[in-house]
């Protein structure tokens, strides 16, 4: 193996693929058996990042992706999502990534119920910790390219104008999962019992986010309402309606 020169920032890209790849001469074997050359520009030259050109650069890329796995895009995975557009953080360390949820520590049923979700997703295990002096409760993932699987930038979701992905658009499940985890993170019920009045609303400062989710309540035939800050219902049927679909406050087993 020849791995003379290489930054320091790869040395983890090259343990993690220790019994992957092999890197000889110019290019690499994948499990041993299948070569491939790496760019003309050369593995450690060029403009990029710590003068690796980025044609080199794409290739550590997608061979973390070939390692962690691209996620499954199922119910599962719409609803973490949606869980992490509102309550939740990435951030990105030298060698690893950060995925943060933060819950209520009264809220164990749901802690718990996350904590599920990311092992179906991830097929690793969240640790969780209270924090001190308040009432919360950390839930984290540490792995690698966490953000680029989920399709959600590292850093400040508002300054990010984070949104929807895609791919949860496509069906109507997805939809309906990806809200259930926005609305119970970001979202409140109120009910004006004197005026027989209800609404739920989803409440955030990100004006992406927010739109998509009225373009997914258009999407499953409501009516909802905007505001600067919000994204309501109001029709008493549909808020009826809605808090069956999305199985709002409900914590089953998965």
């Amino acid at each position: 193996k020849q791995l003379g020169g290489i930054v320091k920032d790869y040395k983890e890209f090259f343990r993690a693929l220790k019994n992957r790849l092999v890197i000889q001469g110019q290019g690499y074997y994948n499990n041993h058996t299948d070569f491939t050359p790496f760019p003309s520009s050369g593995l450690f030259l060029g403009s990029g990042r710590a003068g690796i050109s980025q044609e080199s650069e794409s290739y550590f890329i997608a061979a973390l992706m070939r390692i962690y796995k691209r996620l499954s895009k199922n119910g599962n995975l719409a609803e973490l999502i949606g869980i992490v557009l509102g309550d939740g953080n990435l951030y990105r360390h030298p060698r690893t990534e950060n995925l943060r949820i933060i819950c209520h520590s009264k809220d164990i049923a749901y802690i718990k119920h996350i904590q599920r979700l990311v092992v179906r997703v991830f097929n690793k295990a969240a640790s969780s910790h209270k924090r001190r002096h308040k009432k919360a409760v950390n839930i984290n993932l540490y792995q690698q390219q966490i953000s680029a699987r989920l399709g959600i930038p590292v850093g400040n979701k508002i300054k990010n104008n984070v949104g929807i992905p895609e791919w949860i658009f496509s069906k109507r499940k997805f939809m309906t999962r990806c809200l259930k985890g926005l609305f119970e993170t970001d979202g409140c019920f109120q009910e004006d019992r004197s005026n027989y009045a209800q609404y739920i609303e989803f409440k955030n400062y990100c004006r992406r986010l927010l739109e998509d989710v009225y373009r997914v309540l258009l999407g499953l035939g409501y009516n909802p309402q905007t505001g600067k800050n919000y994204v309501r219902l109001a029709r008493r049927k549909e808020v009826d309606g809605f808090i069956k679909l999305i199985g709002f406050r409900q914590h089953l087993a998965l």
